[in-house]
């Protein structure tokens, strides 16, 4: 095989052989169907020459999602698992695959136990790839090389935003206590997630302490250095971050996590091995902005979500669309937009 794929290209050559003695070679010509969506997953595609196109059904339309080329592979989660197929692959040109079915793959992990070892994790890596997609935002915590996600709105609402009469809400009327409260409850103090709504004046809360119940507050309130001191208890937030860790720990412990199957462990629990929070200066530079974002006039922002466990603030502007961008897009974001 002239094009490796580069979950077996750091294999010595025998181990290579050996893989591809498992496969069949297959040839497609243009416009010809690999296998469609909801297909039952029974084999993996390694394209030695050739184009392929990945396709999925979304919301009754056909969605392009990716093109595949010489080196490439897909249908790598058969070999880990019995779901059907989530996309349609076609081909896009004339080309040739080796392929393998799944009792070819138990058959050689038999024989070469190590060899496998190598590949489920590289396709457990791939995985985990397609399930932060689909997540929208990793949980944990994990850096994202370039990560901005977009939902548009209702289109009436977007058409009809410029004309709308905005009015100062209890959360525009005390905005900058608004922003430091909130910095202060995350940084110094024991919450790890904040929701500010400006148009209704709601925070919603989750505490270290109590890390699964959302708790409610009005603005009024949540700008009051005496409340902030009954309901917020002060930890350092180095302190905080190793609470998280070991939050994680403990349910990783538990029999029902030892329940799932060693991919969607493996998913969970190896971002947590190198997880850091978002650190101070970038929560105190990401809140420090709401209070110019709430006052664009024609774009204002209505609500925003911050945590310190995952690296992406969620934003919904007056149109009624949603980004959700990291840390290191925040600024760039805003200055190509506003």
């Amino acid at each position: 095989m002239n094009n490796i794929p580069d979950f077996i290209n750091h294999l010595s050559p025998d181990m290579v052989n050996e893989f591809l003695k498992h496969t069949t070679k297959v040839e497609y010509k243009k416009d010809d169907i690999v296998f469609s969506e909801n297909d039952d997953g029974d084999a993996i595609y390694l394209i030695e020459n050739g184009a392929f196109s990945i396709t999925a059904r979304k919301n009754s339309k056909i969605k392009h999602l990716k093109d595949l080329k010489d080196g490439d592979y897909f249908g790598e989660m058969a070999l880990l698992n019995h779901e059907k197929r989530s996309a349609t692959v076609t081909a896009s040109d004339d080309s040739v695959v080796f392929r393998m079915f799944k009792d070819d793959f138990e058959l050689l992990s038999k024989d070469h136990p190590e060899l496998i070892q190598e590949i489920k994790a590289h396709i457990i890596d791939r995985q985990r790839e397609l399930f932060l997609r689909e997540e929208l935002v990793d949980s944990t915590g994990l850096d994202h090389e370039s990560l901005h996600i977009a939902f548009g709105g209702d289109a009436s609402l977007r058409e009809t935003a410029l004309y709308r009469e905005r009015y100062d809400s209890a959360a525009d009327k005390r905005i900058e206590d608004l922003i430091n409260s909130t910095k202060d409850v995350i940084i110094n103090r024991c919450a790890h997630q904040i929701m500010i709504n400006f148009n209704s004046g709601e925070i919603r809360t989750m505490s270290i302490f109590d890390p699964f119940r959302e708790k409610v507050h009005v603005v009024d309130k949540f700008v009051e250095s005496s409340y902030i001191n009954r309901h917020f208890q002060a930890i350092p937030y180095d302190e905080k971050a190793e609470m998280v860790r070991n939050i994680y720990k403990f349910i990783m412990n538990e029999p029902a996590f030892n329940k799932l199957n060693d991919d969607k462990k493996e998913i969970i629990t190896r971002p947590l091995e190198n997880w850091k929070p978002l650190s101070k200066e970038k929560l105190d530079n990401m809140i420090s902005k709401f209070a110019y974002l709430r006052n664009i006039e024609s774009l204002y922002l209505r609500n925003v979500k911050i945590s310190m466990i995952q690296d992406a603030v969620r934003m919904q502007f007056n149109c009624d669309g949603t980004h959700f961008i990291d840390s290191t897009n925040y600024d760039e974001f805003i200055e190509e937009n506003f």
